[in-house]
């Protein structure tokens, strides 16, 4: 936008708010910066980039503009406010705001700093050097998730490796930690288990992938699905089917009582597709594993 001091202010903005300031002035000199929105304030603070954040209306029982500078004397960002409650009306406020935003940009980015003294000449940051730190930082970042990532999955390792009895049957859940999708054929399946004395420390999720991510990283020790279910994750060299038993609970086909010879027909129809390895072929495209021997 063009402001009423001559300066063109050029931004784009992504999700996190990141965007590249360009701004060229009354002379021609081009300044540009990175900066960050306000929303992202905690993952990467201004002061590892730019002493300062850029200025904004904050609209409500109080009107203002605030925005965050470096205190040189602290080292640490401080908010800095100017009120527009003496304008009156809502429109004539905002429009007072953008002028005044426009100033107090075009000041940041030349050096000023709210917190020093106006007689104080301060140089305003390089851009080649605002990018370079910026990299740095994201760099940092990047190397830091990546060492908290291999930490986790050596942490699952150790644990997997140091259980060495793998549960071969749901009496040897005993005093384990079982994750399960809760309000499913598991979770019945498993307070059926714990009605007849089973002893296990029950870890229920309202989806089943979040059951598998907390056995990948250690933090349960068995995972409870349907065997449809876990056909998705057989590839996965973090997991391992230890055991495959009946859950009382069955699919079918619904057909009107009394109509024998419609239900005739489907049954012979799904024998077919069992003999001659249809029925095979459909669950192996569909679910990634041969399930046809459930079929009753």
């Amino acid at each position: 936008m063009d402001n009423p001091q001559g300066v063109v202010h050029l931004a784009f903005r992504e999700s996190v708010e990141d965007f590249m300031e360009c701004q060229r002035d009354r002379n021609g000199t081009i300044h540009q910066a990175f900066s960050y929105g306000k929303n992202v304030k905690k993952m990467c603070p201004h002061k590892k980039i730019l002493p300062y954040t850029y200025p904004s209306l904050h609209e409500g029982k109080v009107w203002y503009i605030g925005f965050y500078a470096e205190d040189p004397a602290t080292g640490r960002m401080r908010r800095k406010r100017y009120k527009v409650e003496r304008i009156k009306g809502a429109k004539a406020k905002r429009r007072y705001a953008q002028r005044m935003i426009c100033q107090l940009m075009d000041m940041l980015d030349h050096g000023w700093n709210p917190w020093l003294p106006e007689d104080l000449s301060v140089t305003p940051p390089n851009f080649e050097e605002v990018c370079e730190r910026y990299l740095e930082y994201v760099e940092a970042r990047l190397k830091k998730e990546a060492a908290e990532r291999e930490k986790a999955r050596k942490a699952a390792a150790a644990k997997n490796a140091k259980s060495a009895n793998k549960p071969a049957s749901p009496a040897e859940l005993t005093g384990l930690t079982v994750a399960y999708q809760a309000e499913t054929t598991s979770d019945i399946f498993m307070e059926k288990q714990a009605a007849v004395g089973l002893s296990f420390k029950p870890a229920e999720f309202d989806k089943v992938i979040n059951a598998y991510d907390e056995l990948k990283l250690g933090r349960c020790d068995a995972v409870v699905s349907d065997a449809l279910v876990y056909a998705n994750y057989k590839d996965d060299p973090a997991f391992e089917s230890t055991w495959t038993g009946d859950a009382d609970e069955y699919f079918g086909v619904a057909i009107r009582k009394g109509n024998s010879q419609l239900l005739d027909k489907v049954n012979a129809a799904i024998d077919e597709m069992i003999a001659d390895g249809t029925m095979k072929a459909l669950y192996e495209k569909v679910f990634g594993a041969d399930l046809s021997s459930t079929v009753q």
